[in-house]
């Protein structure tokens, strides 16, 4: 039987003992208590209670103390781990949640707390995953189970995706799929990442992802229509738990044909869209091949404000003058409306990229459009930071203050 399989039979027998140790925090001092005691829940929350210096925890004031020496030098950390008994990595764990439980844990003590439930885990995975199952607050629950799923995965994918699979399903009908575990998968083929992923589906509609890399070869076509299948067959209500979020993107760096082929057969993969394949494309293509490729793109849109959404989208990722002006050049629709639609979707971030693009654009414009498309977006004024921000570039670009004050209307 796994270590997966053995601890849910045994689970439910120390839940309420755990449970209670948890919710009751007892008060009483653990002068005899041994080193190792089994019980997974919170000793008391107090000081007053801690035992004397050459009490049971002793050892792990000890260990933690060289552990926090060594917290940067992997080889010195997984040494001093190695030398722990699967009791003292108990212990060691009660004395890090003794004053503020799990829940009260500041960030650096929690990561330390979930590498010693990994390293307890690999000397014996019933008395740690007993441990995590056996605490009382779902959360807190979920979310060391979660980083232990995906810690395993990293050296046994088919004991983390069994893991996942007995104890990953929330109370809401969702799966807490880990990262790290997608990113293994990655590592592999297409039909393996689709054969693990199919037994994850929200009944709750929830679906998350994340960016991962791909191993050489990876069949992109392969994953996307194996991955638009499982999505057809599901009820309205359903969805894939963990999809990665740039399969099309990558496939679009490797074999951007390829990718844009397959978008064009209208099939649905959460995440997976045309904007995912511009992230890809305009890594690998010219600006003047993204911007021609953007007008197509545009063509099959419908709707005047998806295309110029998908538009800005693209042509603020990677802000260039060239790629600008090309798209102008080689918009089709009329040169008035695009400037002052791509303008209005631009105003829509702020910072970073999103502001170099604007300034971009601009410089793109005559003056007399500049006048017309910032009058047509801001008919109903600015707020002070928005006039502080356009006036020097509006200076720079030859305008005089009286215009300036004409074209930045301050909002009443």
């Amino acid at each position: 039987m796994s270590p997966a399989s053995k601890a849910t039979v045994i689970a439910a027998t120390f839940a309420l003992g755990f449970a209670t140790a948890w919710t009751t925090k007892p008060t009483a001092p653990p002068a005899t208590a041994t080193a190792g005691s089994p019980t997974p829940g919170h000793p008391a929350t107090t000081k007053s209670v801690r035992p004397p210096k050459d009490g049971p925890d002793r050892l792990a004031a000890g260990i933690i103390k060289q552990l926090d020496e060594a917290s940067y030098d992997e080889t010195e950390s997984s040494a001093i781990l190695s030398d722990i008994s699967s009791a003292g990595f108990l212990e060691i764990i009660q004395d890090y949640t003794r004053r503020a439980g799990v829940t009260g844990l500041d960030y650096d003590d929690q990561q330390k707390v979930q590498k010693l439930i990994t390293a307890w885990y690999a000397k014996d995975p019933d008395a740690a995953l007993q441990w995590v199952l056996g605490l009382a607050k779902p959360k807190d629950r979920q979310e060391f189970l979660t980083q232990l799923i995906g810690d395993v995965s990293k050296t046994d994918l088919d004991t983390a995706l069994t893991l996942l699979r007995e104890h990953g399903k929330q109370e809401d009908g969702g799966w807490n799929v880990p990262s790290n575990l997608v990113q293994e998968l990655g590592k592999r083929d297409a039909a393996t990442m689709l054969r693990s992923l199919e037994h994850f589906i929200s009944s709750n509609g929830s679906c998350s992802g994340s960016q991962i890399e791909f191993a050489p070869g990876f069949d992109f076509r392969a994953a996307l229509d194996g991955f638009a299948d499982i999505q057809a067959r599901l009820a309205p209500s359903q969805s894939l738990a963990s999809i990665p979020t740039n399969l099309l993107g990558e496939w679009a760096k490797r074999d951007s044909s390829a990718a844009w082929a397959w978008l064009q057969e209208g099939k649905k993969v959460p995440f997976n869209d045309m904007e995912v394949f511009f992230n890809g494309y305009t890594r690998i293509a010219s600006p003047e091949e993204v911007a021609d490729m953007l007008v197509e793109a545009m063509a099959l849109k419908s709707v005047s404000s998806q295309k110029f959404e998908l538009a800005w989208h693209v042509l603020a990722d990677q802000p260039s003058a060239s790629m600008i002006s090309r798209f102008l050049e080689s918009d089709p629709g009329g040169r008035d409306e695009t400037l002052q639609a791509l303008f209005a979707e631009s105003t829509r971030g702020t910072g970073g990229r999103f502001d170099e693009f604007k300034q971009l654009l601009l410089r793109e414009m005559s003056g007399t459009e500049r006048s017309a498309v910032l009058a047509s977006r801001f008919e109903h004024g600015l707020v002070p930071a928005e006039v502080s921000f356009y006036t020097p570039l509006l200076r720079q670009l030859g305008h005089s203050d009286e215009e300036i004050r004409q074209m930045l209307p301050e909002r009443k």
